[in-house]
């Protein structure tokens, strides 16, 4: 896929998110409105049979209540727009399987795992990939000549691998998941800015 291909992909999958972005959050803010319609037409009629200061300490616990319960409501929206994302970059990801950038990163992480192994004395290592890497990892054992011997066995993740010692005492984590849960906080505060900075 091109790179003008991938931009033109990059910039639908934005402009759609915002567009669900902004559905969701004019949802939340419609919803919010109504508590807090609901709430002061609660206000109205339980004030006029309080003296006047219960009625002013009545009405502002009430909107303060709907206030809050609005703002939980669209914090809520947002977080379900930026788990979407996710979902989607995920997907994204998959699609990126058969790609050159995608084998190189599983030749190098297996690369640094033997490496990362080869000081420990460790005669054997234990090689978990997902189902469509093993018949590729496998083919490229020769070019590496590894210095132990790799067994391959079938991981249940997206990509990426996990390496352990045979008593599994020692484990190299290189999955596609860890490595985007770590990014996680940083590019939820980035994708909230982009999505969000209109909708506000």
């Amino acid at each position: 896929m091109s790179s003008d291909a991938i931009q033109v992909l990059k910039e639908e999958i934005w402009r759609r998110a915002r567009e669900k972005a902004e559905n969701i959050m004019r949802e939340a803010e419609e919803k919010a409105m109504k508590i807090i319609e609901a709430a002061e037409m609660r206000v109205r009629e339980e004030v006029r049979s309080k003296v006047e200061s219960e009625k002013l300490a009545l009405k502002r616990r009430t909107l303060g209540k709907a206030l809050m319960d609005g703002r939980r409501e669209v914090i809520s929206a947002k977080n379900e727009v930026l788990e979407k994302v996710f979902e989607r970059a995920v997907e994204r990801i998959n699609t990126l399987r058969d790609s050159d950038l995608y084998r190189g990163f599983l030749v190098n992480s297996l690369k640094r795992a033997i490496k990362k192994f080869s000081d420990m004395n460790v005669e054997e290592l234990a090689i978990y990939v997902n189902e469509k890497d093993l018949e590729f990892l496998q083919s490229r054992v020769r070019e590496l000549n590894p210095p132990v011997k790799l067994k391959f066995r079938k991981g249940d993740f997206i990509g990426g691998m996990i390496v352990t010692d045979p008593e599994e005492k020692m484990i190299f984590y290189d999955t596609i998941e860890g490595r985007f849960e770590s990014l996680k906080p940083i590019l939820r505060e980035k994708i909230a800015s982009i999505l969000f900075r209109r909708v506000e």
